[in-house]
């Protein structure tokens, strides 16, 4: 596991960055944080490793993390494990997860639900946790913020006392003036920051977890009480029955964490945030539901999800229905559909003459209106009037009454076995294939198929239409003329 540079805890912080995202004012920071026992290297140095959250062995080397001698060190141990557990491998994720539960219970500290589930190895990957405050604010917002509250810190990443910030604070205001506002007094940083060189004390001792040791129960062995100072070089020291209580090593030699997948999240919906477009099966998982379930929409979503889902349709070569193109449609619909919206609105207004005098009028100057701007008309006089009550129950709604795709004018056509003519081809004949009609049929036909084409074709009996059909399709046939 590559360890160099790694921030892990609060002890590893020597910026404050971690610590300022956690708690990104002075305010912010718990009260047990505050006046927690600030371990400097030869305090950590004596400490046992069982008071550790985790003891990672690695190639060697035993790197000792997440230190809860008090229950201030403890709660900055779970939120800095919680922000950088991801950067474990999941075998210490759950031992460090399991650990700081135990040492949450010596402090009667609740574990956070993510704790739990890290425990349990539900999950081992961590990439943010909710729970951590987000320094929000404007670019400047956030540097004054930064500035200040790296200022208030102590050396090496440790937490300060109050009174320690106010010598800091006095420190500080000897070279510069602060300007900072009542309810957030670190707000805003100095205009020049000037770098206390004031010698903090420390603020406690390790606590239960070192003092008395003469009265507890269990005794240390030799090599272990030399890490204490004070004694003797082989004197045995008791220990704390909690001590006992974690089992923090971990070999984590040519182990690294585990890789986070990152589930792309999608970037086209059909309606905000909801029904996601981004590729094929989902265009078409779209154009299903919108078949299957177009009633329990509102008539303006119809139209916004159908708008954008055949957009998306369109351009992945895919095929929806007919009524999601309707509502999906930029123009007019054919004029049929036109009146069938009208007459269905006048038959369910019944004696209401005012209603349908204002509806035909509407109608009537639908000439001078745009599609879109027709249809907003019409979707408020179906409200004024309470058609829209009627909506999916014989009134079809201003959307689906307006919007629609004009179908392209189809000339005619016919099949008889492989052979194929249209009405193209037979206009064509009659112009330039005259003589070729006079020698096979007559003079008269060929007058009066020049006359009317398809009407004669279809008069036809089958074998004589199989004769034009060929002479209609055959460029080169005796008596085909190159112009009319």
């Amino acid at each position: 596991m590559r360890t160099s540079g790694l921030v892990l805890d609060i002890y590893d912080d020597f910026q404050g960055q971690t610590l300022r995202s956690l708690y990104p004012s002075f305010s912010d920071i718990p009260e047990q944080v505050k006046t927690a026992r600030a371990l400097g290297s030869e305090d950590r140095a004596a400490l046992p490793d069982d008071v550790f959250a985790l003891v990672l062995e690695n190639d060697g080397e035993k790197i000792r993390k997440y230190a809860c001698v008090d229950e201030g060190n403890t709660t900055l141990s779970v939120q800095f494990f919680l922000k950088n557990a991801h950067k474990l491998p999941a075998e210490a994720q759950v031992r460090g997860a399991e650990n700081l539960k135990v040492a949450c219970a010596w402090y009667n500290i609740t574990p956070p639900p993510e704790l739990e589930k890290i425990a349990l190895g539900a999950a081992p990957i961590l990439a943010g946790v909710a729970s951590i405050p987000i320094l929000a604010g404007t670019a400047h917002e956030m540097a004054g913020r930064h500035a200040a509250v790296g200022a208030l810190g102590g050396r090496d990443g440790t937490i300060i006392t109050p009174q320690q910030r106010d010598s800091y604070r006095a420190e500080m205001m000897k070279g510069a003036e602060i300007n900072a506002s009542v309810d957030n007094p670190i707000s805003a940083p100095s205009k020049n920051r000037v770098v206390s060189q004031t010698v903090v004390k420390k603020t406690a001792d390790i606590g239960h977890l070192v003092h008395d040791r003469r009265k507890q129960g269990e005794n240390f062995g030799p090599e272990e009480s030399n890490r204490y100072d004070g004694y003797t070089k082989g004197e045995n020291i008791p220990a704390l029955k909690q001590m006992r209580a974690m089992h923090p090593h971990v070999d984590v030699t040519n182990k690294e964490p585990p890789k986070v997948v990152v589930e792309k999240k999608a970037s086209i919906f059909a309606l905000p945030g909801r029904y996601p477009l981004d590729n094929y099966a989902q265009v078409k998982e779209a154009s299903a539901y919108f078949d299957q379930y177009a009633r329990m929409f509102a008539p303006e979503e119809r139209r916004e999800y159908c708008v954008q889902m055949v957009k998306r349709a369109n351009a992945l070569g895919i095929s929806v229905s007919e009524v999601a193109r309707k509502y999906a449609a930029e123009d007019y619909a054919p004029e049929e559909e036109i009146k069938v919206g009208h007459a269905l609105r006048r038959e369910a207004l019944g004696e209401n003459k005012d209603a349908i005098v204002l509806l035909d009028n509407i109608y009537e100057k639908r000439a001078s209106f745009d599609a879109s701007t027709f249809c907003s008309v019409l979707e408020e006089f179906d409200k004024v009037v309470h058609l829209d009550f009627a909506y999916n129950k014989g009134v079809p709604d201003a959307y689906y009454s307006t919007f629609g795709e004009k179908t392209a004018e189809t000339t005619w056509s016919e099949v008889i076995g492989n052979d194929m003519v249209t009405e193209n081809d037979l206009c064509r004949l009659s112009k330039i294939g005259v003589r070729a009609l006079k020698s096979t049929f007559s003079e008269d036909f060929a007058m009066e198929f020049r006359k009317d084409p398809v009407g004669i074709f279809k008069s036809l009996p089958l074998d004589q239409k199989k004769i034009i059909m060929r002479m209609a399709t055959d460029n080169s046939g005796p008596g085909i003329e190159l112009t009319a």
